[in-house]
């Protein structure tokens, strides 16, 4: 019986294909000899098909000429991919223009060089232009590498091909090689795969999807090289930062899920050791299904390689390198595992196991002794010793797979590691989570601290051996200096290492900061890290300078009183921070109290410690509040807030704030306030003003509040606008009294509210102008009542232009002491009484999709205030988004080239929103022409994407700047006099569109100097050309357009 390992897929394709032909079709017409004469037919094919898949056994015999000296130079200068010329022959066939150079990795160190030959045309009947001649001089049998590829192909994994080479150079026997298929653009063909994904080869040690990859440096991009790497640069972040309840989930979506599974039990099974950290293809369809598979590479080192070592499954890197992030979370994901484990126990007993395998042994064992023993460029002593090591491939076969499954079931499970802080100035302390034993043993952790990256120097390792818990605290001093630290889990019998990416700390001497300030000091990043101990004052008068990557560390309950000034300025890539002692640990806060001059935090990240202002003007931007161990509830009845403000004047703009759901996020008191563009995660009262006169919240988004996400008392006009409130366990907006009094001329505007318990709330005798807002599946949308002593009526409340949507309970509710005014608005679930209301559905773009925006026909357009007019001078739309608004708007356009500065043509869209938007398979139509956004394109807020046909020329005059734009090719094309931009969904509707020329009305564009047409705003109508506007030689890419109004 035929082995199925034996047939390729041609090979199948064509017996299938005359099996069917001789016995479904010609069955019905020939006669009983003619069948007989068909069945010999056959036999002969299938002993053809056999007879050639056998061929994997043939060796060939090349020959190549070239001259001797530059052999002799490559060979000399091995670390360098020199090439020389060179004419090959394999029988009859002779290539004259070809090129040799050596290749490998640690491989070109030694002396038998492993090769790659180039050829300009392939030979007869072969399409190969790519020849890597593998000397495989550290497998002493052979046969390593050849196996397991075959055993991946066999198994469905997408793997290169090997086979048997006898190389002759320059007459000379060079030796015996085995021959690899070059991964590339013909291998993606092969395996149905587009050309057009991104393929990158893991090419040097440290190649780990850490965040510590060089990328430019460890991983090289084999397709598409004249573009960027930021697909994997993305792919690598979020592998390391996605959270672990959503991990399962991210690598379904994001990889082959199967073939994934697939690949990581074969290089269990196989022993695969020398992967992860190198020897690995990324292959990124990006536009197809848009996800990512793993290809093996370079198996040379599989089966019995690791049996000095040996083998343990867990191990996902060499001990100089990080562990390999993903294979590591796969492991310690039981959903994950539990599929990887299944799929080895189904592997080894189809393919991984001596039955399948002894046979292709014993063939490969009788086809090689000849070529073995001629080829003295190798280590094999003599063939008795070649058999013996093909006997250690026999045993692996016979054993390995019970050895494997016998380390899954004993060894302690994988743990993680937390991550310490990078600089420690004393006490540090470490974390990890709990291993498991699944024998149900008792385990304990033995913690290794070091000097020595291998902790094998007992003079700098501290060992403290059989740890109970999963944390500890090392309360002796430590010398300055570089510290690496490891826990191992242990049960008595096994042992498993506890992963994290790289476990690196700094000791470092601080500049301590006691007492009072009472001169003018520059806090630096060359100087950091600075210490407070205890209570810091900063003089009035006295200003203290942070400057980026500053680090200022506190201990305990310490506080920084600033009656000086502060100007803390960093970057996005060197932000000055504040943080505690050590990760488990937590500071007070910096206060700022009668600020003799206005303090600014630009860029800071400010880590288990708050935020307190009185009567100072506090200005906080681009900067991030995250706390995680700080306790936040004093009291039943009190809780910290992330940001306190009592009088002065506070400006918060693009920050971040997130604590566990405990505390408050801002309480601002008494202050000219403005809340703009920032992001509030999981914190109760998000944005609370008490007592606040004109002042503006805008822009934000607040998501899975535990309380409220806005909640205001005792206000008077304020503004609520263009914000996004998401999932509020209590009220989306809450307008109110507590012993503030009533808050009153609260105007909430344009604002996208979903999916909370209450949309808006007034209370007691307050009062609020609700115009253009979207409220979408809240249990209840609007409610006013009364709800403290002391009031005789309850909330007023005028809403105009908005939409109420698939509420859950109640649209509106109102009690007999209220009153809610309703006119020109929309409700799907009845008729609303009041002005021009109506009773319809809005026609959102996509609910599904969480895009509100309207669609073209939607009833909600031009039937708004017919006092309130949209930019056309048409009557208002209805709810928080006009029809002339977009989720992603064609924003600025470069179509007429100058020959003085030409950076290509392209197209740049802008997402004008506080949330990320996903545009996976999103379409762009131009000029009947159409690009579909590859799947995972994501477009943060506030940011752009740059749709160009020539990135190096765009490189070369704007440079690519990857913290706001997002950069596709595409063979972009425009004609000097009419064009189109078609802007749609993936479920095809249409999001924005643009139809211009060069002539007026349209601003004429000189094409002798060139200059991008630009939005004047992304709030206009772009199909309007008014709304556009021209500046010669003048573009801005990724930033505000120079006509811009706000």
């Amino acid at each position: 019986m035929l082995n199925s390992k034996l047939y390729n897929s041609e090979i199948i394709k064509q017996f299938k294909l005359v099996v069917y032909v001789i016995f479904f079709e010609f069955n019905k017409i020939l006669f009983k000899k003619m069948r007989n004469f068909l069945l010999l037919i056959l036999l002969s094919f299938v002993l053809f098909a056999c007879g050639k898949e056998k061929n994997i056994f043939e060796i060939k015999e090349y020959h190549i000429v070239c001259k001797q000296n530059d052999l002799d130079n490559i060979f000399s200068k091995y670390k360098e991919d020199l090439y020389i010329p060179i004419t090959i022959s394999c029988g009859n066939d002779t290539i004259k223009k070809a090129k040799l150079r050596v290749r490998g990795d640690t491989s070109r160190e030694e002396p038998k060089k492993s090769i790659k030959v180039k050829l300009s045309d392939p030979f007869p009947g072969d399409n190969t232009k790519v020849f890597n001649f593998n000397a495989e001089y550290t497998d002493k049998s052979y046969i390593r590498q050849f196996l397991s590829s075959l055993i991946m192909r066999d198994a469905g994994i997408k793997c290169f091909t090997s086979s048997y080479a006898k190389l002759y150079v320059n007459n000379k026997f060079y030796g015996l090689y085995l021959m690899v298929e070059n991964i590339d653009n013909k291998f993606l063909k092969e395996h149905n795969l587009s050309e057009k994904g991104n393929l990158y080869k893991a090419k040097k040690d440290g190649a780990c999807l850490s965040l510590f990859d060089n990328v430019d440096v460890v991983w090289e991009k084999k397709t598409n090289k004249d573009l960027d790497k930021n697909d994997l640069i993305y792919l690598i972040n979020q592998i390391n930062s996605v959270s672990d309840k959503d991990f399962t989930a991210f690598v379904r979506n994001t990889f082959v899920y199967d073939k994934l599974i697939k690949l990581v039990a074969l290089n269990m099974l196989l022993a695969n050791g020398s992967t992860y950290y190198h020897n690995y293809y990324l292959y990124h369809d990006t536009y197809g299904t848009g996800k990512w598979e793993i290809f093996p590479w370079d198996m040379d080192k599989t089966l019995s390689y690791y049996n000095w070592k040996p083998y343990i499954y867990h191990q996902t890197s060499s001990d100089w390198e990080s562990n390999n992030v993903l294979i590591e979370r796969m492991l310690l994901d039981k959903e994950i595992f539990a599929d990887i484990k299944s799929m080895i126990k189904e592997l080894s007993e189809k393919y991984v196991n001596y039955s399948y395998m002894e046979s292709t042994i014993t063939n490969l064992e009788t086809t090689l002794a000849e070529s073995v023993e001629k080829d003295k460029t190798d280590k094999i002593k003599d063939l008795k010793t070649w058999k013996n090591t093909i006997n250690n491939e026999r045993d692996f076969f016979k054993n390995n797979s019970k050895l494997l499954l016998d380390q899954i079931n004993k060894m302690p499970l994988s743990f993680k590691l937390n991550k310490t802080y990078d600089i420690i100035v004393e006490n540090p302390f470490f974390s990890w989570s709990q291993s498991i034993s699944p024998k149900g043993k008792e385990i304990n952790y033995d913690f290794y601290l070091s000097k020595d990256f291998l902790f094998k120097d007992s003079l700098k390792t501290i060992i403290v051996k059989n740890l109970k818990d999963t944390c500890y605290t090392y309360t002796n001093k430590l010398s300055e200096g570089k510290y690496f630290w490891k826990v191992v889990a242990n049960d008595k019998e096994y042992y498993t290492e506890g992963f994290n990416t790289k476990n690196i700390f700094y000791v470092k001497k601080p500049v301590v900061l006691k007492g009072e300030i009472n001169k003018n000091i520059i806090i630096t990043e060359e100087n950091s890290p600075y210490l407070i101990d205890g209570d810091v004052i900063v003089k009035p008068g006295i200003k203290i300078q942070i400057n980026e990557g500053a680090t200022i560390i506190f201990k305990p309950d310490a506080t920084l009183w600033v009656k000086g000034q502060i100007i803390a300025k960093g970057t996005e890539k060197k932000p000055v921070i504040f943080r505690p002692i050590n990760n488990k640990s937590s500071w007070s806060s910096i206060y700022f109290e009668h600020a003799s001059d206005s303090c600014v935090l630009q860029s800071v990240i400010i880590e288990d410690g708050v935020v307190n202002s009185k009567y100072t003007n506090l200005y906080i931007e681009n900067s991030k509040i995250i706390i995680t161990n700080k306790q936040l509830h004093i009291s039943q009845e009190r809780r910290l807030c992330l940001v306190w403000v009592h009088q002065g004047k506070f400006t918060c703009k693009n920050n971040y704030l997130t604590s566990k759901g405990k505390g408050e996020g801002m309480d601002i008191n008494y202050a000219n306030s403005l809340v703009e563009n920032s992001v509030f995660y999981n914190l109760p009262d998000a944005i609370e003003f008490i007592n606040v006169t004109d002042g503006v919240i805008k822009g934000n988004k607040v998501e899975n509040s535990p309380d409220d996400a806005i909640d205001l008392n005792g206000c008077y006009n304020v503004i609520i606008t263009n914000n996004i409130l998401l999932n509020s366990k209590d009220k989306a907006i809450s307008i109110g009294t507590e012993q503030y009094g009533a808050s009153k001329n609260i105007y909430v505007e344009k604002n996208l509210i979903v999916g909370n318990n209450v949309g808006i709330a007034i209370k007691d005798s307050s009062t609020a102008f609700i115009t253009n807002n979207t409220l979408y599946n809240n249990n209840v949308s609007i409610v006013a009542y009364k709800k403290r002593e002391g009031y005789i009526v309850g909330g007023n409340a005028v809403v105009k232009n908005s939409i109420i949507s698939k509420s859950n309970k109640e649209d509106i509710k109102v009690d007999n002491l209220s009153s809610i005014s309703i006119s020109y608005s929309l409700c799907d679930s009845k008729q609303i009484s009041g002005t021009a209301n109506i009773y319809n559905k809005p026609a959102f773009i996509s609910e599904s999709g969480n895009n509100f925006y309207l669609k073209e026909k939607s009833p909600c357009i031009n039937t708004g205030i017919p006092s309130i007019l949209n930019y056309d001078g048409t009557n208002s739309d209805i709810g928080a988004f006009s029809r002339f608004e977009s989720q992603l708007v064609i924003n600025e356009i470069n179509y007429l080239i100058p020959s003085n500065s030409n950076s290509g043509e392209w197209v740049e869209l802008y997402n004008p929103n506080n949330i990320e938007l996903d545009i996976s398979e999103w379409k762009l139509h131009f000029n009947k022409k159409e690009l579909i956004f590859p799947i995972g394109t994501k477009v943060l807020p506030y940011s752009y994407v740059i749709i160009y046909n020539s990135p190096l020329k765009f490189d070369e005059l704007f440079k690519h700047n990857y913290y706001t734009c997002k950069y596709i090719y595409t063979n972009l094309e425009f004609n000097a006099f009419e064009n189109e931009l078609i802007l749609f969904d993936k479920f095809d509707n249409k999001i924005d569109f643009v139809s211009f020329k060069n002539t007026a009305p349209w601003p004429v564009v000189n094409i002798e100097t060139g200059g991008s047409l630009q939005l004047k705003t992304p709030l206009f109508d772009n199909s309007n050309s008014k709304n556009w506007d021209y500046k010669q030689n003048n573009y801005t890419p990724g930033d505000n357009n120079n006509f811009f109004i706000k």
